[in-house]
C-alpha cells in the first residue's frame, strides 16, 4: 500500500516525551522528529497522547492535530511502588486514563514511542496494528544506571523497565531499533529481532554563519544533565582539560547543576540555552566523551548537522556509519583526546567547519532520509490489516 495515493491511515502516537513543552534533550528531539515526519505525510492522520510528568497544559489546537495530555504527578513513593509492581510509575487513575485513550481510539495503527507500555499494549484491539520504537533496550540501560550510580533507588526502575519491555516486545506487530547493537540485544534478551533499523533522524536546523571560519581555541560539549553525560564530562574535565591548550564550553539543559563542581578558568558551564547554533559555530571542535548509555546519541548527529569536527568515544559513535570519515575521530582514552585536541589547536590552518560531516548528516541522518522507511513500514502494516 502506498500511503497518500488515495489511501489514508489513522495513527495514534503515544509518548512520555512532552516535546511540545521541552525539546532540548536528545530523546525529546528524536520523538518530536518522528512525530513531525508522520504528520508531514498527507495520507496519515496523526493524533497525539502525551504522558506528561511536568503537568503542562496546552490547547488542543496547537498545530499538532488532536492532542491528549495526561498529567503525571511525580511522587517518589508512588512511582517506586508502581515500578516494583511492574507498572510504569503511574497511579491507578493515570493508568486508567491511558487505557481509556487506547480503548476509545479509532486509529488503524498505534505507535508506542518507547518500550514502557507493556501493560497498555494489551488494551489494543485485534483490529488495530502496533509499532514499538525502541529508544534503547531499557533493561540494559536500567542495569547500567544501577552499576553507574550505585543507587539502590534505581532497582525499582530496572524491574519496571524489564517487565514492560518484555511484554511490549512480545505483543508488537512491528519493532524498530536505532542500530544493530540494539537489534542484537533485543534478540539476546527477548528472542526477537527488530523489523526495521531506523537510525537517528534530525530536522536540519543549520543556518550558515559569517563567523563559522574564525578559530577561537574553544571546544564544545553539548548534553543535558543526564547521568551518562555528567559521568562523561566529569571524566573529561578531570583527565583532559588540565593538559590541553583551549577552553571548554558545556552547554545543555540542566547542566547548571554541576557549575560549582566543574567550572574553572578553562571550563565554562553555560547550561540551558534557547539556541545552540551560536555555540556550535564558535567552537573549533566538538567533544563527545560518553562511556555508558544505549541507543544512538542525538548529539553526534547534531554536531554533524552543524558541520563540526568531532572527537568521540565508541559509545558516542555507536550506530553511526563513519568509516573513512577524516573529520570524525575515535578517542577512548585521555591520551587520545589530549593528542587530537592539541594537534587541532596548533594547526590554525585547519578549518573548523567540516563539509564532509555536514554531507554525511544530510545523506544519512536527516528526517528526509528516514521518512521512506517509516512510510514503507506503515504501508505494509495496513496491507496486513486489510
Amino acid at each position: 500500500m502506498n500511503i497518500g495515493e488515495g489511501k489514508y491511515i489513522k495513527l495514534l502516537f503515544i509518548t512520555r516525551q512532552n516535546f511540545l513543552h521541552n525539546d532540548r534533550s536528545g530523546g525529546y528531539k528524536l520523538s518530536q522528529n518522528i512525530f513531525q515526519s508522520l504528520k508531514e505525510n498527507d495520507g496519515i492522520e496523526v493524533s497525539l497522547c502525551i504522558l506528561d510528568i511536568n503537568g503542562c497544559k496546552i490547547s488542543k489546537k496547537n498545530g499538532t492535530g488532536q492532542v491528549k495530555i495526561i498529567s503525571i504527578k511525580d511522587k517518589p513513593i508512588k512511582r517506586n511502588l508502581s515500578y516494583l509492581l511492574g507498572g510504569s510509575g503511574y497511579s491507578f487513575y493515570e493508568n486508567m486514563a491511558l487505557r481509556t485513550v487506547i480503548r476509545t481510539s479509532d486509529a488503524d495503527i498505534i505507535w508506542f514511542d518507547g518500550t514502557w507500555f507493556g501493560r497498555h499494549i494489551r488494551e489494543v484491539s485485534n483490529l488495530q496494528k502496533t509499532v514499538v520504537f525502541c529508544h534503547n533496550i531499557e533493561k540494559i540501560f536500567a542495569m547500567d544506571r544501577i552499576l553507574t550510580t550505585k543507587k539502590i533507588t534505581a532497582v525499582p526502575r530496572f524491574v519496571s523497565d524489564w517487565v514492560n519491555e518484555r511484554a511490549v516486545i512480545k505483543r508488537a506487530d512491528r519493532v524498530i531499533c536505532l542500530n544493530e547493537r540494539d537489534d542484537l540485544l533485543l534478540n539476546r534478551n527477548y528472542g526477537r529481532r527488530s523489523d526495521e533499523i531506523l537510525p537517528i533522524m534530525l530536522r536540519d536546523a543549520y543556518a550558515k554563519c559569517r563567523s563559522v571560519e574564525n578559530r577561537t581555541n574553544e571546544i564544545l560539549f553539548v548534553g543535558s544533565s543526564f547521568y551518562p553525560n555528567i559521568e562523561g564530562i566529569r571524566w573529561f574535565c578531570k583527565n583532559i582539560m588540565p593538559y590541553v591548550e583551549c577552553k571548554l564550553d558545556i552547554v545543555g539543559n540542566g547542566m547548571e547543576s554541576i557549575r560549582d563542581e566543574l567550572e574553572s578558568e578553562k571550563v565554562r558551564i553555560v547550561g540551558t540555552v534557547d539556541s545552540l547554533q551560536y555555540y556550535y559555530d564558535k567552537a573549533d571542535l566538538v567533544v563527545l566523551p560518553l562511556f555508558s548509555g544505549g541507543g544512538m546519541k542525538v548529539k553526534t548527529a547534531e554536531a554533524m548537522m552543524y558541520g563540526k569536527r568531532i572527537l568521540a568515544s565508541d559509545e558516542a559513535l555507536e550506530g553511526y556509519q563513519i568509516e573513512g570519515m577524516k573529520d570524525i575521530i575515535r578517542c577512548n582514552t585521555a591520551s587520545e583526546f589530549i593528542h587530537e585536541i592539541n594537534y587541532m589547536m596548533k594547526r590554525s590552518e585547519i578549518s573548523k567547519f567540516s563539509e564532509e560531516n555536514r554531507k554525511l548528516f544530510l545523506e544519512s541522518y536527516s528526517t528526509a532520509s528516514a521518512k521512506k522507511k517509516i512510510y514503507k513500514l506503515l504501508g505494509e502494516l495496513m496491507d496486513e490489516k486489510n
